[in-house]
């Protein structure tokens, strides 16, 4: 998969994601962190069962939302890693490979203790 076809497929997931979102709880999600404060209520809340019954979908789909909020908040692309999957490559400040998958997984499996809100600060600290 190249990252072009990455990024298409991440864009389409991110748009059905929120789609969803706001038909199933009315809530419209934008790339910010009031929403992403707000995601994460929903999942501690009326989501989390949803998330579970369709796990896989609801993990790479809520990957998406989150990496297109980094993307939206501190730049980067996306890249496909043979070995760790899709992430978000190149973001300003940071060093390494944000694998948002592996991290929208631990939030739907946690039941509430792995805050994407968490992830979100440390890949786009606010700046003074």
């Amino acid at each position: 998969m190249t990252d072009a076809q990455l990024t298409e497929d991440m864009l389409f997931l991110d748009r059905e994601f929120r789609k969803v979102v706001e038909s199933h709880f009315g809530v419209r999600l934008k790339h910010d962190r009031p929403s992403m404060a707000e995601l994460d209520r929903l999942f501690a809340g009326p989501l989390a069962q949803l998330a579970q019954d369709d796990f896989r979908s609801a993990s790479v789909m809520t990957a998406a939302y989150l990496g297109e909020t980094v993307r939206a908040l501190a730049g980067g692309h996306w890249h496909h890693d043979l070995s760790l999957g899709p992430g978000i490559a190149d973001v300003p400040g940071l060093k390494g490979f944000l694998r948002v998958l592996a991290r929208a997984e631990k939030r739907i499996q946690s039941g509430g203790s792995e805050a994407l809100m968490d992830f979100l600060q440390a890949a786009c600290p606010l700046r003074h």
